[in-house]
């Protein structure tokens, strides 16, 4: 299998909009504003990142967002423009949607080509595959159909592409991952599942903790949240 070297960058639930100074009083006024700042601010760390290291693509592995984001809102329109960003740098990015971002605006936006020509989001009815033919690459994934899926989405996603290099993306429950247990186990995946489907590369969004859970013959990780969230040990 002939394949031209190429990078990516795996990021996952970004949460942008979530208010996270609520639930803690005790900042003060410098850590609050600095908090405040943190969903956007991890969009300015992510095109800077993107702009030292030149990836090919990026993968955003769902919960982009923490909630029902419209379009209208600033939060969308700061994303889009992140997205254009990346656009100017000639890097791809291909999105899932997740339990907290699948009634945005993202998937129907992009359905109506509303964003940027180098955005693809995955359908929520189905898995697909968009293929970057100049790498050899497959990227396979799903978004959420809803907010509560119990479904193994992963047993319909399709075959590797032959002589491909294929990477799946999804936001998931992987049994025996660390955190796993204080999580919905939603769209639940587990090794067999993924054994009998082959792929290269396993880009896991929904637990926040960084970890790799299979190390050969494949590679499956949770890129973990950018930023922390909450106090808990995985992510501060």
């Amino acid at each position: 299998m002939a394949i031209k070297n190429f990078k990516f960058i795996h990021v996952s639930d970004l949460h942008i909009g979530r208010e996270i100074t609520k639930k803690y009083s005790f900042l003060d006024p410098d850590q609050e504003i600095r908090v405040r700042r943190s969903p956007i601010k991890v969009l300015d760390n992510l095109v800077a990142l993107a702009e030292e290291e030149q990836p090919d693509f990026i993968l955003l592995a769902g919960d982009t967002f923490d909630d029902d984001m419209p379009s209208s809102d600033n939060y969308f329109k700061k994303f889009k423009n992140f997205l254009k960003k990346l656009d100017q740098l000639n890097i791809e990015i291909y999105i899932v949607l997740g339990n907290h971002d699948v009634a945005s605006d993202l998937l129907t936006s992009f359905e109506a080509k509303k964003l940027p020509e180098n955005t693809y989001v995955f359908p929520a009815k189905n898995a697909d595959t968009f293929t970057i033919e100049n790498f050899k690459v497959a990227i396979n994934g799903q978004s959420y159909p809803e907010k509560v899926v119990t479904e193994k989405l992963v047993e319909n996603f399709p075959q590797p592409v032959s002589d491909f290099y294929n990477i799946g993306i999804i936001h998931t429950n992987y049994q025996g991952a660390e955190g796993g247990e204080d999580t919905h186990n939603y769209a639940p995946t587990n090794k067999p599942m993924l054994d009998k489907i082959e792929y290269n590369y396993w880009a896991f969004g929904h637990i926040h903790k960084r970890q790799v859970v299979i190390n050969e013959p494949y590679i499956a990780v949770y890129s973990g949240n950018p930023q922390g969230l909450n106090t808990k040990p995985a992510e501060t």
